[in-house]
């Protein structure tokens, strides 16, 4: 249900982000994250929760930081600034889940009252540091600093006027720009093939690995400080000193060699090592296509990155079902072939022309 909600809500955040700015979603974003968290922490019945679910049609707080950011940042210094904010999340969630499991020793709900209480603390950050804006602002070429004086001359203008109402209808649009079609192309194949092994992770890790919840726990945490130190270090180095192009075509090509190698994997220490080129790799080619995005749809990103996220929420839906009925019917390695050939299908119609990064 949340990935269906968050599907749905992706797509209107962003035509409401266009027409009306990217701080205010994020204030919404973080109303809604409060009144979830209410809803969960005073639920005394199945019917309680679910309708916990509902404000979370509007909780697109990284949607909302993205479409900020693409505002204010340079082309050129915009993947390394998305990356940032996968950063800033990455530490949220490193801290989050342990914070949480503390907390929830004293009391199972005192968690869900936290985490309001934190959305709440969030809202009153945005009013006082992202006052609500009605037009764009000059662009950032590092936090915070503006890359030329806002009354000089050569001052980055209002990147475009904003839609004066809420149309939904933009999207269809949007999806059309040219080079676009190629650019979600990359989305959706990458997404799948890396969505397959993502969703059966835990029964992976508990039947082939034999990894009790602890152990599963600390992979988990090496795979996110793999994706931490990539963001924060490898995206500025890659994007520096290689193309856009360059760099899709390279991730795709190590994430289909990684793919196989992880089909033979037997211990931990073999996911370990076959986690080190693909979480980098997943990171790097996931931010710059993000980054192409914006730079193909440079006066609708708020838009653009709805969709993004949206196509990213539709591949979460669909690879579940997917990736259960292949480790089912044909086994584990099956499933990480089958990821390969989504990385192999990617890499072949890039060489050939057919997507065009």
């Amino acid at each position: 249900m949340f990935g269906v909600v968050q599907f749905v809500g992706g797509l209107l955040a962003g035509p409401l982000t266009d027409a009306y700015s990217g701080e205010l979603l994020m204030l919404l974003s973080f109303g809604a994250s409060a009144m979830c968290y209410l809803l969960t922490a005073s639920a005394t019945t199945m019917w309680m929760l679910y309708l916990s679910r509902v404000p979370t049609l509007l909780q697109h707080g990284v949607l909302a930081a993205r479409a900020i950011v693409t505002e204010r940042t340079n082309e050129s210094d915009r993947a390394r600034m998305i990356g940032y904010v996968g950063l800033a999340y990455g530490v949220g969630f490193l801290i989050g889940p342990g914070l949480g499991g503390v907390v929830s020793k004293s009391h199972l709900q005192a968690t869900a009252w936290l985490a309001s209480l934190g959305s709440l603390l969030s809202m009153a950050l945005i009013v006082a540091f992202l006052p609500l804006r009605g037009r764009a602002t000059p662009a950032l070429t590092e936090c915070g600093k503006l890359s030329t004086p806002p009354n000089s001359p050569s001052a980055t203008p209002p990147a475009t006027p904003r839609n004066s109402r809420f149309n939904p209808r933009e999207m269809w649009r949007v999806c059309f720009i040219k080079g676009v079609p190629s650019l979600l192309a990359v989305k959706i194949l990458s997404g799948t093939g890396a969505g397959l092994f993502h969703a059966i992770f835990a029964l992976v890790a508990a039947d082939r690995f034999q990894l009790a919840p602890d152990t599963t726990g600390l992979v988990m945490s090496y795979i996110g400080g793999l994706t931490m130190i990539s963001q924060a270090v490898l995206i500025e180095w890659a994007t520096s000193r290689y193309s856009d192009t360059r760099i899709i075509q390279s991730c795709t090509a190590v994430l289909l060699v990684g793919f196989v190698v992880l089909a033979g994997a037997q211990t931990t220490l073999h996911l370990c090592i076959t986690m080190l080129p693909i979480v980098p790799a997943g990171c790097l080619l996931s931010t710059v296509n993000t980054a192409q995005l914006t730079k193909a749809a440079p006066k609708d990103p708020g838009t653009i990155i709805a969709i993004d996220m949206s196509v990213g929420s539709a591949v979460h839906i669909v690879t579940p079902a997917m990736s259960t009925y292949i480790l089912t019917a044909f086994g584990f390695p099956f499933v990480m072939f089958s990821s390969a050939g989504f990385f192999g299908l990617l890499y072949a119609f890039i060489h050939v022309g057919l997507i065009v990064t």
